[in-house]
């Protein structure tokens, strides 16, 4: 089950999209933005007329579906195994927001 407005933390969708910022984002963009924040992962999707790295056109009519079935997979894994996995504190117009929890990156390792 996907979190609801009322186990996410509030913080309105402006002040969420003005901290993803090109320094918080450590890899291209592919069908997402990807904005690793201090305490949070910011991920917003493309819209159509942008192109993606190298020019990779994404598929813009499945990212929504793509996005709830992450939400839905991160549920599953949460209910049935010990392995830490993000909460999804805030669902906001194109994009989502998930706590960060500590670890270290395949960037890093």
């Amino acid at each position: 089950m996907s979190p609801t407005r009322s186990n996410m933390r509030y913080c309105p969708n402006k002040e969420w999209l003005e901290k993803c910022r090109l320094e918080s984002l450590p890899v291209p963009r592919f069908d997402r933005y990807v904005y690793m924040l201090e305490s949070h992962v910011a991920k917003r999707r493309l819209t159509p007329g942008e192109v993606a790295f190298d020019g990779y056109v994404p598929d813009l009519l499945t990212i929504a579906q793509r996005d709830e079935n992450e939400s839905r997979t991160m549920d599953m894994v949460r209910q049935y195994t010990n392995i830490p996995v993000p909460k999804l504190v805030h669902e906001g117009n194109g994009f989502n927001v998930f706590e960060r929890i500590p670890g270290v990156t395949i960037f890093e390792g």
